[in-house]
């Protein structure tokens, strides 16, 4: 009986693994970062209008965070901060943008 209780908790396991990593879990994961993102530098003035945003999310981020270039305009020229996404708690933070 106990054998059969440890097949099923590593089946289980396994499969929210594997659920974790799915085509569609990415996708998902970088719309979330995206939006996120998105959000936070409209917030923080970033750019007028947010659709003058432009965010390249990295594809799956580290081990505990999403990561996004944020680039938008400044007064002469086109900033770019960075955005993490802390992927437990979905708290977001955005950088000073980086000297040209």
């Amino acid at each position: 009986m106990r054998a059969i209780m440890i097949v099923a908790a590593a089946g289980a396991l396994f499969v929210a693994a594997a659920h974790a990593s799915t085509p569609r879990a990415w996708t998902e994961f970088r719309e979330r970062v995206e939006t996120s993102c998105r959000q936070a530098a409209a917030a923080q003035d970033v750019a007028p209008a947010s659709e003058t945003l432009k965010i390249r999310v990295n594809p799956e981020g580290s081990e505990s965070y999403g990561v996004a270039m944020v680039t938008g305009p400044a007064t002469d020229h086109k900033e770019m901060r960075i955005c993490i996404y802390d992927k437990k708690s979905g708290d977001v933070e955005i950088t000073q943008p980086f000297e040209s």
